[in-house]
């Protein structure tokens, strides 16, 4: 299912923030066997949350941006470290890398 926001009446941040808080409630409401869940439009239609004002969505903007900023980069951070990871771990493993004062030899 995909969800798009109304830029004119919701910001996406918001709309965002919004589906993270009902994530729960809308993995539980899918229909299906395993794998094949479907999520039925009005499901997502019939979240009620108060809507906020125009001047509110501008300001929630300007305080999470720099969090979805931070958010960001350190999910690339962590693909990078996994990779590094996923490199070095079998060596490690195999003793075809080894740490320590060995290493420093």
């Amino acid at each position: 299912t995909v969800v798009r926001a109304d830029t004119t009446k919701i910001s996406p941040s918001f709309l965002t923030g919004l589906m993270l808080e009902k994530e729960s409630f809308i993995e539980a409401s899918g229909a299906g066997s395993t794998g094949q869940t479907e999520l039925r439009k009005q499901v997502l239609e019939d979240i009620q949350f108060v809507k906020p004002t125009t001047k509110l969505n501008e300001l929630f903007d300007i305080i999470i941006a720099p969090v979805d900023k931070q958010i960001a980069i350190l999910e690339q951070e962590k693909k990078v470290l996994a990779g590094t990871r996923d490199t070095l771990l079998p060596k490690l493993l195999s003793g075809e890398l080894s740490i320590g004062s060995e290493a420093a030899a």
